[in-house]
């Protein structure tokens, strides 16, 4: 008879098991990491049918003698994580279980470090997917879509707390992109083009240009940028981006906006818009309204990816969406052409693309 339990989080190592298991646990779980609690489990290892026993980073036995294939599971999380922040924590400190990795997911070991991390985390992707999980969690900022989404299947056993929201676990000290740009150059095109793929699918920018087999370095702002539901703290913010002299060319209507207008257009649409927070500073909105994108920038956060981050975060909740742009409106051709967006029509004033 299989162990009926909760909930099972499950992603490729480094990429946020811990984090996870204490979110889960400040919101009233009882979810142990690599162990069996009494709601669930969250361990990587899961993503395999492996008999014991199974690789533990602290090498306890209780974690070495729980068997995946004896468990059951209501909910299973996915969770991902930035492979351009994971990659080098992968490459330089999970060696301990690079052979269980190969095993189960049926790649070589190669001596480029960069493309045995990068078949790891594509064949960890693949067995996880064949779980067939319930949601996607991002570490970086999916957590209130998380909470939410078990709010819905547990509301009588979760209540909401922020205390481990960006909080960091299970830090280890390591080597970094320096360390890995020579094997860059050396990794094989198709792996490099296949994570920058991956990357797409789950929201989060490319890392790698494979023409040149060079890194995309990372603006730093990028890394502290997350997506938060539109609420009315944020109505005049839009308004204040949405008529910028910086902002205002680029849209089709170029008026001013009283904020009574604005309030009673956020009282039919406000759903319809999220905003990009970087650490706790508003720095942007995106928001789609009959099937048209529209998005704005902080003057101060142009030309570093904000607005890049936002539509990748859209399409990738719906990869269905299409755009349309103002012939002279150069800074959004730019960002959608670069999220993957192809021109498909054109009038005499708009570019019409979709993906």
């Amino acid at each position: 008879m299989k162990n009926k339990l909760k909930i099972l989080g499950v992603g490729h190592p480094r990429t946020g098991s811990k984090f996870l298991q204490v979110l889960l646990n400040s919101w009233g779980f009882s979810v142990f990491h690599e162990g069996n609690g009494l709601d669930g489990i969250v361990s990587w290892q899961f993503a395999t049918e492996s008999d014991p026993p199974l690789i533990s980073y602290k090498k306890d036995t209780i974690s070495q003698n729980i068997t995946p294939k004896n468990y059951e599971f209501e909910t299973i999380i996915y969770h991902v994580r930035d492979p351009y922040f994971s990659i080098p924590s992968i490459a330089f400190t999970e060696t301990y279980s690079l052979n269980f990795r190969s095993e189960w997911g049926k790649f070589d070991i190669s001596e480029n470090i960069l493309e045995t991390t990068l078949k790891s985390i594509l064949s960890w992707d693949e067995l996880v997917q064949q779980k067939n999980p319930d949601i996607i969690f991002r570490i970086e900022y999916d957590y209130k879509k998380l909470y939410d989404f078990l709010f819905d299947r547990y509301s009588d056993k979760i209540s909401w707390s922020n205390k481990e929201v960006g909080e960091p676990h299970n830090i280890r000290i390591h080597k970094g992109w320096n360390d890995l740009l020579e094997n860059v150059k050396t990794c094989d095109t198709e792996l490099l083009s296949k994570i920058n793929n991956y990357c797409i699918k789950y929201g989060y920018m490319e890392i790698f240009n494979t023409e040149k087999k060079e890194l995309i370095r990372k603006n730093n702002e990028n890394s502290n940028l997350r997506i938060v539901k539109n609420i009315p703290e944020y109505f005049e913010y839009i308004r204040y981006l949405r008529t910028h002299p910086m902002n205002l060319i680029g849209f089709i209507e170029m008026v001013d906006i009283s904020s009574d207008q604005q309030i009673e257009y956020m009282s039919k649409y406000g759903d319809c818009y999220e905003i990009c927070l970087s650490g706790e500073t508003p720095v942007g909105f995106v928001g789609v309204v009959d099937n048209d994108i529209r998005f704005a920038v902080e003057p101060n956060f142009h030309g570093k990816g904000v607005g890049k981050y936002m539509i990748m975060d859209l399409i990738h909740k719906n990869p269905q969406r299409t755009a349309k742009v103002k012939h002279d409106n150069i800074a959004s051709i730019k960002v959608f052409e670069s999220c993957g967006f192809k021109l498909y029509n054109k009038d005499d004033v708009f570019l019409y693309y979709s993906l």
